[in-house]
């Protein structure tokens, strides 16, 4: 989002490393994200979404951090080429171009936590009409005994307008 070496930036490492060591203290040892009680894994999407909105939404008026973010989640100038086969004789049923060129550039955004019962994401609302959830979840099953630990979210798009794609065949 461009806010690297910003007391933004420091704020939030700050948090983030309070909610790693919250979360290694109720692991009690463990080394496997699978030996987790499904709750203190659960706690520590929580907070880790937590802080992720308080971070965004400290900068959602900032036209250029939200383009910037949007940039990297969405992207704007490419075309997706969706090919489709058939399951068992792999012969060609469609190609369709859906086209991403066009999507209107963002200039604020409002990040919400939505903590569901096994999962938990940041659904990141942006003023052009899209809407991204991003689900967190951690990217190893280990849980390394120093550092950050190791999570990853996954974006799937809500809403937001495309082109609608054109079949070539």
């Amino acid at each position: 989002m461009g806010l690297a070496n910003t007391n933004i930036e420091i704020d939030h490492r700050s948090r983030m490393d309070s909610a790693t060591k919250k979360f290694r203290i109720a692991t009690r040892g463990a080394t496997t994200f699978p030996s987790l009680p499904a709750g203190v894994k659960l706690k520590l999407y929580q907070e880790v979404c937590t802080e992720c909105a308080k971070t965004v939404n400290k900068v959602s008026s900032n036209p250029v951090a939200v383009s910037n973010l949007f940039e990297f989640l969405v992207g704007s100038n490419f075309k997706k080429v969706i090919v489709e086969t058939n399951n068992t004789s792999y012969t060609l049923r469609s190609i369709s171009v859906t086209e991403y060129t066009k999507i209107r550039t963002a200039t604020s955004v409002k990040a919400l936590v939505d903590n569901r019962p096994r999962a938990s994401s940041l659904l990141l609302s942006f003023d052009n009409g899209w809407t991204i959830d991003l689900r967190i979840k951690n990217a190893s099953t280990k849980i390394s005994p120093t550092g950050q630990v190791s999570l990853k979210f996954d974006a799937q798009k809500k809403y937001g307008a495309v082109r609608p794609a054109i079949t070539l065949f």
